[in-house]
């Protein structure tokens, strides 16, 4: 079943089901913009492949918000004021971008 961008932002908008995330933004690359956009966050979240498990925290987008902020790969998102390392984007194609995170340390 494909979501429409309407649909998911019933989910992304309840307090319930999303969170805010911040991102510094760089745009044109002239000044940074504090960004926030909402995300599912989990981070008890489960990864099976081939019979390997692996246990990861993850934040759950909109894949259009990602697109708007170019958020990718290496980039830093704060999420509760924590700061954490995107180390994975995995786009599902059906409008959700799981991003794999890692806390970063002090």
């Amino acid at each position: 079943m494909t979501f429409t961008t309407e649909d998911l932002s019933v989910f992304f908008a309840d307090e319930d089901f999303a969170t805010e995330a911040g991102y510094l933004y760089y745009g044109d690359g002239s000044e940074v913009v504090p960004t926030l956009f909402r995300v599912i966050f989990d981070s008890n979240f489960k990864l099976v492949l081939d019979g390997v498990e692996s246990s990861a925290t993850v934040a759950h987008c909109k894949t259009t918000d990602l697109a708007l902020y170019a958020i990718k790969h290496g980039d830093e998102i704060f999420i509760a004021d924590i700061p954490y390392l995107i180390t994975g984007v995995q786009n599902n194609g059906d409008g959700v971008t799981s991003l794999l995170l890692e806390m970063v340390e002090d």
